[in-house]
């Protein structure tokens, strides 16, 4: 890898994000305020996106990240308050002392390095909890899998169906009705319209639209600011 960019109500509600569920934004608010009991969960990286999703999980107060792994050949040291708990070679002890981890390593180009490092984690074990901005809207019944980061001012409409490993980030619209697959990036201040399908590896630019119904193929990139219609989707 390269720099790489959880009392028993709060554990419960973490443990039914591992796999897909019906997520209720009223309930992750309530078991926010509570703050008690809070689970440990190791960040991978320590770059920007990082940082970003550090600050998250900690406004959840679910979760306790109670160190960071970073690549071979870092020169590790504290970071943002996190101890150092090694790199990569050190992952299968990390696993057994910690199995919750997250993925702070972002995603433009290429899904490849995110998929890697969870192919790498699965084998030893890990598991992946969902993690929501108590400052994102969630509608009832929406479907969120394991790994998924919903960021502050999000917004994730009724129906819609998130794939694992998804990023969505600060101030993204995801309408009604809309499915992601796996290892999707919808960028800042994005816009996905209603019965959107956003296939596998897919990035979303900053201030980009997605009109409503279309569907991408997988490995699609949609540059900040553009308009994605019908006629646009190859």
């Amino acid at each position: 890898m390269g720099t790489h960019d959880r009392a028993s109500d709060v554990s419960q509600l973490s443990a039914r994000f591992t796999h897909c569920c019906p997520f209720s934004g009223r309930q992750n608010r309530e078991h926010s305020k509570r703050g008690a009991g809070m689970k440990s969960i190791v960040m991978i990286g320590r770059g920007g996106h990082a940082l970003s999703c550090l600050d998250v999980i900690r406004t959840t107060r679910e979760f306790k990240v109670i160190g960071y792994v970073d690549s071979p050949g870092s020169n590790g040291g504290e970071w943002e308050g996190l101890k150092f708990l090694g790199t990569d070679l050190d992952l299968p002890k990390i696993v057994k002392d910690c199995p919750d981890f997250f993925i702070g390593v972002g995603q433009i180009e290429s899904a490849a390095l995110r998929n890697k490092i969870v192919s790498n984690l699965r084998e030893l074990g890990a598991s992946f909890p969902v993690i929501v901005s108590p400052k994102a809207q969630v509608a009832e019944g929406a479907k969120i899998k394991e790994g998924t980061i919903v960021m502050h001012g999000s917004h994730i409409g009724p129906g819609t169906d998130i794939g694992a490993f998804n990023i969505l980030n600060t101030r993204s619209l995801i309408e009604h009705g809309v499915k992601t697959e796996d290892f999707v990036h919808i960028s800042t201040a994005a816009v996905v319209n209603g019965d959107v399908t956003i296939s596998k590896e897919c990035f979303i630019g900053s201030n980009s639209v997605l009109c409503h119904g279309i569907k991408l193929p997988p490995g699609s990139f949609v540059q900040a600011g553009a308009f994605i219609g019908r006629k646009h989707v190859w």
